[in-house]
């Protein structure tokens, strides 16, 4: 008689491999609109502020990859603030 077969796999299955890749991007989204409003209601940052905190990640890694790691501030004359790589 017949009787019960295992369901085929699908490939977006959601406890197969693919799935749940699937279900990790679309948690990245609800991740950043957490930390967005963490740092906008607990930690009162500005919008400006957040842009530039995450501008700067990507900025000083490059900084640090493309300048053999040698990143430096230093103060020039008249109260100049320089940045070299």
């Amino acid at each position: 008689m017949g009787g019960f077969t295992r369901a085929a796999s699908l490939p977006v299955a959601p406890n197969g491999s693919m799935g749940q890749l699937i279900g990790l991007v679309h948690r990245v989204p609800i991740a950043l609109k957490k930390q967005y409003t963490y740092m906008r209601e607990v930690q009162h940052w500005s919008d400006f502020t957040i842009i530039l905190g995450v501008l700067a990640v990507p900025v000083i890694a490059g900084m640090c990859v493309c300048g053999g790691g040698q990143v430096g501030v230093g103060a020039g004359g008249g109260g100049a603030v320089y940045v070299w790589v």
